[in-house]
Formats: C-alpha cells, structure tokens, sequence
C-alpha cells in the first residue's frame, strides 16, 4: 500500500465525517484524477503532454463536491475528451448538468423538457443504477431539438470561467 493510501486510511479512520473525511475525500479525487489521466494518456498517446497538464481541469466544481464516484468519473472523462478535440472545457459538463437539474428537482418540479435531460444525463451517467419506471420512460424519448438547446443553455450557463488548459508555453513534461 503507497503511502497516500496510508495517510488516507489513517484520516478516514481520525474522523470519518468531520474535516479529516473532507480531506480524504480530495485524497480520493486526487487519486481518480490520477488513474483517468494515465488511462487516457495510454489510450491518446497522441496527445499525452496536453492530457498530462490537464490534472487542475479535474477539480471538482461547487455542483460536483458531494456527487458520488460515478458522476464525477464521467465529469473527468468527459473533460478530458474536449482537452484532446481542442473543445472548450470552460463549458458545463454532462454530470454537473445533470446534478444541477438534481438540485434543482429538489426545490421545484423540473419542466418537461428539463425531465427528459435529467433522465437521459441519469440514464447515460449511471447506466447500472436502478431508475424508477418514470424516469426510464423520460429517458427513452428522443432528444429533440428543446432538450438538445437546454442542454447547450445549461452548459453555458454553468461554465466554470477558470477551468482552462494551461497554455502550452507553461506545460509539465510528462515522466518517462
């Protein structure tokens, strides 16, 4: 066992649910980041310095701090996937999109079309969790062009400004 994990055993172990969990918590993250980076890059070779100076785009943003493992994986794929097209990466992804509509849900009942996105984002997201017969039937109907152009309205409007690749000039070289 490395010695991160070592030190994270032994935090979680201090107090699981109070500031010392939190820490472990970013321990893990950490650790996520770590592990989708090095896959990417073996899959991507093409493009290892740029996936490799992506590490600080994984930072989970203010909508992604209590989402679990599954959601904040396919947030980090999914940035990592726009680093290698050249996309904008300031844009929301598909997983705080669909924790904002989470949130959201919670305080009042999501329109129509925004039911359709959750259930979809939840469908494609978390594939193996059991939904209700609800929400798989929202998540069978067709994108249409309104659940395609709320999906891009809330992309924008949930941008994370500060989550920019590093310019090329400022890269790390990857270790051999």
């Amino acid at each position: 066992m490395s010695t991160k994990n070592n030190l994270t055993s032994a935090i979680k172990t201090l107090d699981p649910g109070g500031p010392w969990g939190t820490i472990s918590g970013v321990f893990d993250r950490m650790e996520i980041c770590e592990g989708m980076i090095t896959e990417t890059r073996n899959r991507h070779p093409e493009h290892e310095k740029a996936i490799w100076n992506s590490f600080s785009l994984l930072m989970p943003s203010k909508l992604l701090q209590e989402a679990p493992e599954p959601v904040y994986r396919a947030h980090c794929a999914e940035l990592l996937e726009r680093v290698i097209a050249g996309q904008d990466t300031t844009l929301g992804t598909k997983a705080e999109i669909m924790m904002a509509l989470s949130e959201t849900s919670l305080r009042s009942p999501l329109t129509h079309t925004a039911s359709v996105l959750y259930a979809k984002l939840f469908r494609e997201i978390l594939p193996r969790t059991p939904i209700t017969e609800e929400l798989a039937r929202l998540s069978d109907m067709a994108y249409d062009g309104a659940t395609e152009s709320l999906l891009a309205e809330m992309a924008q409007s949930i941008r994370v400004i500060d989550r920019k690749p590093k310019r090329q000039a400022d890269w790390y070289t990857p270790p051999e």
